[in-house]
């Protein structure tokens, strides 16, 4: 009888241990371990200084959600700047690299020279190109080849 306990007890632990085993079958191995009165597995894996802290998705959504909120409060505080900047990506979006740097991309201080103006906001123009299918990183620009 004692080695058919040793044998479920040991199948049980392969089990919390499998790769491939859904988070329900080894809470269920967990479970039937410890009626078992088999001793919880300090290994590496399962012992708790080891495990990674959850992830509060509230506080995550929190943050986006502020940092949205902080962003529209900014756009809208310069209407002029908004006015600029979705024009300047229109414009570059319907020509498709107007300053023929190359066919895929531009510099944002090249764009900045292009198209002056008084209202000019690195921020508000990098948030209008991204929304006009573009890509920027690192002062360069990146325009997809699809014209939508």
């Amino acid at each position: 009888m004692t080695t058919t306990k040793s044998n479920r007890a040991t199948k049980l632990l392969s089990l919390i241990h499998c790769p491939s085993a859904t988070p329900a079958e080894r809470d269920t191995a967990r479970l039937r371990l410890r009626e078992m009165g088999v001793p919880a597995c300090q290994c590496s894996i399962c012992s708790p200084q080891h495990k990674k802290p959850s992830f509060e998705r509230s506080d995550y959504l929190e943050k986006r959600a502020a940092h949205a909120q902080a962003r529209s409060k900014y756009r809208a505080d310069r209407p002029d700047a908004v006015a600029w900047a979705s024009g300047v990506a229109r414009d570059i979006r319907t020509k498709h690299g107007p300053l023929e740097i190359d066919d895929f991309g531009m510099s944002l201080d090249a764009i900045i020279e292009k198209y002056p103006s008084p209202h000019v906001d690195r921020i508000i123009l990098t948030g209008e190109l991204e929304q006009h299918r573009m890509k920027v990183s690192g002062g360069w620009v990146e325009i997809s080849r699809s014209v939508c």
